[in-house]
């Protein structure tokens, strides 16, 4: 986060201390939305390999108002508290969420990578409960693997019936090299 002096705070650490050495660890892969229903904000992010979420009901989202979700509650702090899986993913493990308000169907979606190289999805109501992620993309090929997916309709963080998913495919986990692909997303409502 900035602040009106320019200085950049931090909102949410991990709960694990800096390596000493380089290595993974750490929160990343953020996505930050508004709920306009509840009037908060709410991050989704990974830590370790896990997907996980914080809140915050403060309109400007300052440090020390973040709340992370530890088994089923926004309970700890965001700063260096400890955070639980999102308990519809726990067993779909991965990084880079993209959230978006579907104003067709009235729910928010999730796409996420799972590190294997496919791609999942999942609806809610609320941002807090999940339902059960379905499969969305599969690996492109034994070796490849499609990540950083991004949904887009009206824009990145709304969409309707209609709305793209943008990700890149890596041919193989040796090369750095990927092509950026896009699809359409069609939503279609349950029938009753």
């Amino acid at each position: 986060m900035q602040t009106e002096q320019g200085n950049r705070e931090r909102i949410l650490t991990s709960r694990e201390p800096k390596p000493e050495k380089g290595a993974w660890s750490g929160l990343g892969d953020h996505c930050m939305v508004w709920d306009e229903k509840n009037q908060r904000f709410v991050c989704f992010f990974q830590e370790g390999a896990i997907l996980c979420m914080a809140m915050s009901e403060d309109p400007e989202g300052k440090p020390g108002t973040w709340k992370k979700c530890f088994e089923g509650g926004f309970t700890e702090p965001g700063l260096g508290g400890r955070a639980t899986p999102i308990p519809a993913f726990a067993k779909h493990r991965g990084g880079n969420p993209s959230v978006q308000w579907n104003t067709f169907l009235n729910k928010w979606i999730i796409v996420w990578h799972r590190w294997e190289g496919d791609m999942w999805i999942s609806m809610s109501d609320d941002l807090a409960t999940w339902s059960t992620p379905k499969l969305l993309l599969s690996k492109p090929s034994e070796s490849g693997k499609a990540w950083y997916p991004t949904l887009h309709g009206e824009t990145d963080q709304v969409g309707g019936e209609h709305v793209k998913l943008l990700f890149a495919v890596f041919s193989d986990s040796k090369s750095a090299s990927r092509r950026f692909l896009a699809r359409d997303l069609v939503f279609r409502k349950k029938q009753p």
